[in-house]
């Protein structure tokens, strides 16, 4: 469990350094995306994006092999999760029921995207 008594979203299975290079930055990892889910949940969508990007920008710190492979995992995640909440912002706010409330959050949630799968390549 990480500081915020969730499961690990990220668990470290095979590693020729036991975790030793990245504990730090996978408990970090942790704890910066159960935070932002705990914020998606309570629909506080700039909150929750400001974490994930938070996370993103921090698995650079990894750069040594093979702690880049981890940092690209971790990346993924945090894209997909991204992804996931965009996609759901922008069903809220399209279609027959539409809620304008969110309309700032999905655009919000459209740049941070955009951010973080420039920063990837």
């Amino acid at each position: 469990m990480n500081k915020s008594g969730n499961d690990e979203i990220i668990k470290l299975l095979n590693c020729p350094f036991e975790g030793y290079s990245c504990a730090g930055q996978m408990d970090e990892m942790n704890n910066n995306l159960a935070e932002a889910w705990e914020y998606f949940i309570s629909k506080e969508y700039s909150h929750g994006f400001h974490v994930l990007k938070k996370a993103f920008d921090s698995t650079f710190i990894l750069r040594k092999d093979p702690c880049k492979n981890c940092a690209r995992l971790f990346r993924r995640v945090i894209i997909e999760s991204c992804e996931n909440v965009t996609l759901d912002l922008k069903k809220m706010t399209s279609g027959i029921i539409k809620r304008k409330k969110y309309i700032s959050d999905y655009e919000l949630a459209k740049k941070v995207l955009k951010d973080i799968q420039e920063k990837n390549v």
